[in-house]
């Protein structure tokens, strides 16, 4: 029995060994044997033998710009100073050959985390490509080293656009572009980003006189992007308008209680002004304070001058609507021409995009604001002269504002504010004491 036992089991055991439970793929066999390094193209090999020497991970965003032929090279995942050092190698060597069909970089990736020296290798091959015409590096933390490195580079060079929002690069940092950059005569750059940099107000004035100094030499015009450097400035702008956000508030309940026992025209008037007001300051400051934001600021920037067209028709209606409602050509012929205007107003900050447009709107302010002046009489007839003083000084204080929201430097828009509080404050004054016991037989002396 122990001899039969060991047969049949070594006979079991052939029979396995002989047929192997899952046959290879002769498809997949032959593609393993076939594919090597080698078929690789050659600044791909190097690009791995580069990563290899520096020690760290080849980037998919690299390898498949490399290995397609790609014209943008847009890195993916995480991107440092090493990562920059390997790639800068590859392109000061091919810039003109193998890797002559890049024309765009892209660094902008959110784990992307160039600093101060990966910046210092980008200038390198922005120095030496002659193909390149894009660069994006927004979001790195680069410096104001770093932010030299790229100035100096972009002196002499064929980038046109160049993207460095939230680069950190300080008041260094914008007077080396204003000193290399945006002043050469050699450079072909035509747009920059430098929004959201910490440059601070000396450093948009140092970019500011490069501008004027370039059209000066007659140079082609540098579109620069400077927003959200002015910190300081910003929180000003918030705060005047912040608080005036919430003496609107207390101004609209207690309007609200005077208005609450007069007729249907009163409370709507007093209502529509009321709401313009509050509209006005609260617009105004959300977008001061989301300055860093581009997105959510550009929105805010629309309502907060479409709010100036508010409050200008708002302002009126009571004055029009109240003391010459028997007088149709102001109360419904004007009054239906100012919220024509302001809805024009409206449409055009929405959706026209002009370099004239801000000329165009300020025109329209004055013109609205001023077109008080046309029942000027027949209110001086029915008001008290007090009424007539402050609806006119409101205007002049807003006038006198005017100078400093078109200079716009520095803290001229939080002067502006404060002119637009005091203004509003004395129309309200008037809306209050003069308009809601509208008429009376003895008005009070306020």
């Amino acid at each position: 029995f122990f001899f039969v036992y060991v047969a049949m089991s070594t006979r079991s055991t052939m029979s396995t060994e002989s047929t192997p439970l899952i046959a290879p793929s002769p498809t997949s066999a032959g593609i393993v044997s076939s594919f090597n390094a080698e078929n690789l193209p050659p600044v791909v090999q190097e690009y791995i033998g580069v990563c290899q020497f520096y020690g760290i991970v080849t980037n998919s965003g690299v390898l498949t710009t490399l290995r397609f032929g790609l014209s943008e090279l847009k890195v993916s995942g995480e991107f440092g100073d090493k990562d920059m050092l390997a790639l800068a190698d590859l392109f000061c060597k091919y810039w003109d050959t193998e890797l002559a069909h890049i024309t765009k970089v892209d660094f902008s990736a959110e784990a992307c985390n160039l600093r101060s020296h990966g910046a210092v290798s980008l200038a390198q091959v922005i120095a030496r490509n002659k193909n390149l015409t894009l660069v994006k590096v927004s979001g790195n933390k680069i410096g104001p080293y770093g932010g030299k490195a790229l100035a100096q580079a972009l002196e002499h060079t064929n980038v046109k656009r160049m993207y460095m929002r939230g680069c950190f690069i300080g008041e260094e940092g914008a007077k080396d572009f204003a000193q290399y950059a945006l002043q050469s005569p050699d450079t072909a750059l035509r747009v920059l980003d430098l929004s959201v940099n910490g440059v601070g107000f000396m450093g948009t004035e140092y970019i500011r006189m490069a501008l004027q100094s370039r059209a000066v030499m007659k140079l082609p015009p540098i579109s620069v992007d400077d927003t959200g450097n002015l910190v300081f400035v910003e929180v000003m702008n918030s705060v005047t308008h912040g608080v005036g956000f919430v003496l609107c508030i207390l101004g609209t309940v207690f309007l609200g209680i005077k208005v609450s026992d007069r007729d249907w025209r009163h409370i709507t008037a007093c209502w529509v002004y009321s709401v313009t007001l509050c509209l006005l300051f609260v617009s105004s400051t959300l977008y001061h304070s989301f300055f860093a934001l581009k997105v959510t600021r550009s929105v805010f920037h629309v309502l907060d001058l479409s709010a100036i067209y508010l409050l200008i028709a708002g302002t009126h209606t009571p004055f029009l609507c109240i003391a010459l409602a028997n007088k149709p050509i102001w109360s419904v012929w004007m009054m239906g021409f100012l919220w024509l205007c302001c809805v024009f107003g409206v449409a055009v900050e929405a959706m026209v995009v002009h370099q004239c447009k801000d000329a165009m709107a300020l025109c329209l302010y004055l013109v609205m604001g001023w077109a008080a002046l046309l029942p000027l009489r027949d209110l001086i007839a029915v008001l008290p002269w007090q009424a007539v003083v402050y609806l006119v000084l409101g205007g002049v204080v807003y006038t006198l504002g005017v100078p400093f929201f078109v200079r716009d430097r520095n803290l001229d828009h939080a002067v502006w504010h404060v002119f637009v509080l005091v203004a509003a404050a004395l129309h309200w004054w008037d809306v209050y004491w003069y308009l809601v016991p509208f008429p009376c037989e003895k008005p009070p002396c306020v």
